[in-house]
Parts: structure tokens; sequence; C-alpha cells
């Protein structure tokens, strides 16, 4: 979230674990993960603060050579200096790689993603989109840009739009 002039430090793990049933439906994709995030805060206003933000969830995907789309249900609490919320979200996305399309794997994405109780403003309904393109190196690595823009249902808060630059390794 966003705190009035800060600094911060902290640390974030995240994890996720994906199961492909080969034997009965290899295209299928089942999906768990979750992440942890602790940050202390210097707000120039009020000294150093406290926050913590946990989401957990799962999901499914279906995968071609071409797509990849699934939809992932999360949950998540958020603790700022004792303010605690709770929000929930249902994540949907499309992802293409159109390396067999034109010999060349570029990496086409794009995500809809609407929820309640968003960490930064409890009780609100949020909407986000994004889309983006990349490029896949290997069958190991890859890497994309992509815009986002967050909207928010409470009147008078602006959309909050971000761009992204994400890698991903396998092992």
């Amino acid at each position: 979230g966003d705190y009035p002039e800060k600094s911060d430090s902290g640390k974030t793990v995240y994890g996720m674990l994906t199961i492909n049933p080969q034997d009965y439906i290899k295209e299928l994709y089942i999906t768990g993960f979750v992440r942890h995030k602790a940050v202390q805060v210097e707000n120039k206003e009020t000294g150093k603060e406290d926050h913590t933000n946990i989401f957990y969830g799962g999901g499914i995907a279906w995968r071609s050579d071409l797509i990849k789309i699934g939809v992932h249900y999360l949950m998540g609490k958020e603790d700022n200096e004792g303010n605690k919320t709770e929000y929930h979200m249902v994540d949907a996305f499309l992802n293409a790689n159109l390396n067999s399309l034109i010999g060349m794997p570029v990496l086409i994405m794009g995500r809809f993603a609407m929820g309640d109780g968003d960490r930064d403003l409890k009780d609100n309904e949020v909407m986000i989109t994004a889309g983006g393109a990349g490029y896949q190196f290997n069958n190991n690595f890859r890497t994309l840009i992509y815009f986002q823009q967050t909207t928010f249902a409470a009147s008078g808060v602006d959309p909050e739009r971000m761009i992204w630059l994400k890698s991903e390794i396998r092992f």
C-alpha cells in the first residue's frame, strides 16, 4: 500500500506449487500458493510502523502449445499497526506463447481480477486489468513487461497504474 513519506525494509516470501496430473489430463494444472510480507515502515509523520500481509489461494489452468488460460481464488489478511483487513479476489488470466504461430517465443498476457476488502481500502471493491508482452529465452527462463491498472469502486479514489517487469526461472 501507499504510506506517506516512507521508507521501508522487510522481507517477502512467496511459494507456489503446481501439480500436473499427466496420467489423466496432461493439459490441466492445479496450483496452490502463499505469500507473506513483513515490513517495518519509517513514516515521517508517525515514526516506525509494522505492516504484515499474507495471502494464499489456489487455482486451475488449462494449457496448450499456444495458450494458457486459468482462474485463481485468493484470500488475504493485512495488519497495519493493528488495523486488520481481510480481502478476497478472483483473478483470471490468459497467456499466449506465439512460437507455434510465428516461429518466435514472443509472449502476450492479459489479466482481469475483481475483489472486495482491498488491503488499502477496507470493504472496497477493486477491479484490476493488465496486459503486456515478453520473450521466452528457453524452457527455463522468460521475462515480460506489462501495464496494470487497479480501479476502486469508492468515490474520489484515483485508479492506481503500474508497470511491472517480471521474470520466471524454472527448475
